[in-house]
């Protein structure tokens, strides 16, 4: 993700906060199936909604969130300062991390405008997720002037934290996040020496601290984090461009630990997918951020990043292997977050 160690530094150009007119077609965003000329039925995307808005996917090197119809393609985009994780609330809300402006940004359908802003200030946050109360919680893995990062709650309606927990020597530092169906948070990061780490407030909003948390395999690249509605805690090893993004999927912890995954979905096609989002009312699917080179046969990206398309791809749940479908979005991407509508229109 951008706000881990490989993005965390990255300029941001200052021309690239106009709102992208006319994105549908003048951006080159497009649907497509396993190649550019071969378009394919979008019935994996209307599954995820009856009609309007089906997903959001940020852009943080060209300060836009993008939102996808039901016809596969870009509708609208939204100008955010270095947007980042992205959330929907189940009266179809959409959270969206600014991390320039310390705060997240919410929009209410038909997402024109931000109807209001949770304040997180002195923080850099990285992700939001929502629980099924409608609080909320934003995760940073630093603060402004480099120091710790922390996990921030927001009690339904409240726009300021009603509780921070800060990071410290046993969690380092927070990057994504979701709820279960409980309200207990779960997080994952990398610690002060680099390994991945993942982290529990038990209790969510009315919880103390980040118990940490082991797994039996190697995460090697930390990224989204989902909870899928049995209850198995999904973490997406990134890839990282030198292997295949793959989404673990855990029992939930005990006595500390998530043991070894239960299931285990490599995204074959992908390339350095930084986050992903659960599809469809029996999570048939999972739609990736994911950021790939224009020139055939290259893998990692230049990094002036002016080689590279943001690309989110869907798969089947929890197979994984080849994309069923995917949305090409514009030049010079780097896709850190995803989101889905339920299902029902807004």
């Amino acid at each position: 993700m951008r706000t881990s160690p490989r993005f965390a530094n990255l300029p941001i150009a200052a021309a690239a906060l106009a709102i992208l007119a006319g994105c549908s077609n003048a951006s080159g965003a497009s649907f497509t199936g396993s190649g550019p000329e071969q378009p394919r039925s979008v019935a994996g995307l209307r599954e995820a909604k009856a009609g309007g808005a089906l997903a959001f996917i940020s852009d943080w090197n060209n300060h836009a969130v993008y939102i996808i119809g039901r016809n596969g393609t870009v509708t609208a985009t939204l100008a955010v300062d270095g947007p980042g994780g992205l959330a929907v609330d189940a009266a179809h809300n959409l959270y969206v991390v600014d991390e320039a402006e310390s705060d997240v940004l919410v929009y209410a359908p038909p997402y024109a405008s931000a109807s209001r802003t949770l304040a997180d200030p002195g923080f850099k946050p990285n992700d939001v997720a929502v629980d099924g109360n409608g609080n909320a919680a934003v995760t940073s893995a630093t603060s402004n002037s480099g120091g710790p990062g922390s996990v921030a709650f927001y009690a339904k309606g409240s726009t300021n934290p009603t509780t921070t927990i800060l990071a410290n020597g046993r969690f380092a530092g927070d990057y994504y996040c979701a709820f279960d169906s409980r309200g207990n948070l779960y997080l994952d990061s990398e610690n002060g020496s680099g390994p991945f780490e993942a982290g529990e407030v038990v209790g969510g909003i009315a919880g103390k601290r980040v118990e940490p948390l082991t797994t039996h395999n190697l995460v090697k690249f930390p990224g989204g984090m989902q909870v899928t509605k049995s209850g198995l805690i999904a973490i997406l090893d990134q890839g990282n461009g030198s292997s295949t993004p793959t989404i673990y999927a855990y029992n939930p912890p005990k006595r500390g630990s998530l043991g070894d995954p239960v299931t285990t979905t490599p995204l074959s096609s992908a390339n350095d997918a930084l986050a992903f989002a659960f599809q469809g009312r029996n999570e048939r699917f999972v739609l990736t951020a994911d950021t790939f080179s224009t020139l055939l046969g290259r893998k990692r990206v230049k990094s002036d990043h002016e080689d590279q398309i943001g690309q989110t791809q869907l798969f089947a749940y929890p197979a994984g292997g080849g994309e069923v479908q995917s949305v090409r979005l514009p030049l010079d991407a780097i896709l850190v977050g995803v989101a889905v509508n339920p299902a029902g229109s807004p």
